[in-house]
């Protein structure tokens, strides 16, 4: 990378206008062939009114214009670099803030520039941003937190936001696990997309954890894409349980699990195993318990509990739903035991949106029975609770996370017959 000499130094007698307007016609009268690369410095300046940053000249430009250009620059806003492409850097032409209005007015009116007004051009892309999002509130009106995320006077692209919500909509719906080549064919027009474009795995990420109100973090964004069925191998996303189960598959029966179960034994399947199951058959009188965590899951099988019970890691992945959507409504019961903090219970609404349930272990009964027992909440989980409580009034266990709220929550580990 190289400075361009300097043959003639206009800039620093140039803080008047005149000055300034008799160098422009000076030696736009000498090197003509620069006309049209001071026109469109020009036009930039109109724009963004401002002299911040750094400006393409273009590649390998003949001598005349590098002489033109050095006329009215000082050496060390010109750079050329080695493949021969020049810049100017807009914040070494040595003009002070003061005069910067002035330099750039005089400079859009020689080459006859209009200026763009910034606090209109700035009020109307307020007004198009809302436009905008008004446009998404309507048509994916299931995904107002996301909306309610994004700031008006941010700059947003209508398509971009129209294909992550088609993204982000798939993937909260039953689907077969797929990679982020086939997620970005599907909905980003290119398999690539997302691989050369890693802002977009970052907006996606981020929505798909304010869609259901988790917190952002490093953790939860490396597990919110299995927890959606986005793998590079299907086999990743497992579902542990445990009971009498025997499964219809392409017209065959398979009691493998089953005969786990008479063993004291619990079965992993993965989506390769749980694809193409038509039904699960399993005895009458059964009821179904789901557990949030692993230490309780366990404790489960050994208390002799009877029933399926389904261990659904956290927030249930693609392969957690898809067996719960495949347990028979004519169960019994449905049953849930997590923890009672703000995520818990969203877990139990997860599942009671597929099939009806009551709470277990930790309902509203239970957290009182336990009041010693209770983990106080921090502030920023207590008032991310309120906030959730008070955007969802129709929230099935709100009564549980009312009391949570205010006298701290129960966690699972901790429970004990009273």
């Amino acid at each position: 990378m190289r400075r361009l000499s300097l043959t003639q130094n206009w800039v620093l007698s140039m803080f008047d206008s005149n000055s300034l307007q008799r160098a422009l016609h000076h030696v736009i009268d000498r090197h003509p062939t620069a006309e049209p690369f001071l026109l469109r410095l020009a036009e930039r300046l109109a724009k963004r009114g401002t002299l911040i940053g750094r400006f393409k000249l273009g590649d390998r430009l003949s001598p005349d214009v590098l002489e033109a250009f050095s006329a009215l620059f000082p050496n060390t806003a010109l750079v050329q670099n080695p493949d021969g492409s020049v810049y100017l850097h807009l914040d070494r032409i040595g003009i002070c803030p003061e005069e910067s209005e002035i330099w750039i007015d005089t400079f859009c009116s020689v080459m006859n520039v209009e200026r763009i007004n910034q606090h209109e051009a700035s009020a109307q892309a307020n007004r198009d941003a809302a436009l905008k999002l008004d446009r998404c509130r309507l048509l994916y009106p299931e995904m107002m937190p996301i909306w309610d995320s994004i700031q008006t006077n941010s700059a947003q692209d209508q398509t971009e936001l129209l294909r992550l919500a088609d993204a982000v909509q798939f993937l909260t719906l039953d689907h077969d696990p797929l990679g982020f080549a086939e997620l970005g064919a599907r909905f980003f027009e290119n398999s690539k997309a997302l691989k050369r474009n890693p802002s977009l795995v970052r907006r996606l990420e981020e929505w798909l954890l304010i869609l259901r109100d988790d917190e952002i973090t490093d953790e939860s964004r490396r597990k919110v894409w299995v927890d959606y069925g986005v793998v590079e191998n299907a086999t990743a996303i497992k579902v542990t349980l445990f009971g009498p189960i025997v499964y219809w598959k392409n017209g065959e029966r398979f009691d493998w699990i089953a005969r786990l179960h008479e063993l004291g034994e619990t079965a992993t399947l993965s989506w390769d195993n749980l694809h193409g199951i038509e039904s699960f058959e399993l005895p009458a009188n059964m009821e179904v318990i789901t557990c949030e965590n692993e230490t309780p899951f366990t404790s489960l099988i050994r208390e002799g509990v009877e029933g399926v019970i389904v261990y659904t890691a956290g927030y249930p992945n693609s392969a957690v739903k898809k067996v719960y959507r495949l347990l028979p409504d004519l169960m019994t019961a449905f049953k849930h035991w997590g923890d009672t903090d703000l995520d818990g219970l969203r877990i139990a609404d997860m599942l009671h949106r597929i099939h009806p349930l009551q709470l277990w272990r930790c309902s509203l009964r239970d957290i009182q029975s336990h009041r010693q027992q209770l983990l106080p909440l921090t502030s920023s989980k207590r008032s991310r609770a309120a906030a959730f409580l008070a955007d969802h009034p129709d929230f099935p266990f709100s009564e549980e996370l009312s009391y949570v709220i205010e006298n701290g929550w129960l966690e699972q580990e901790v429970w004990q017959h009273s």
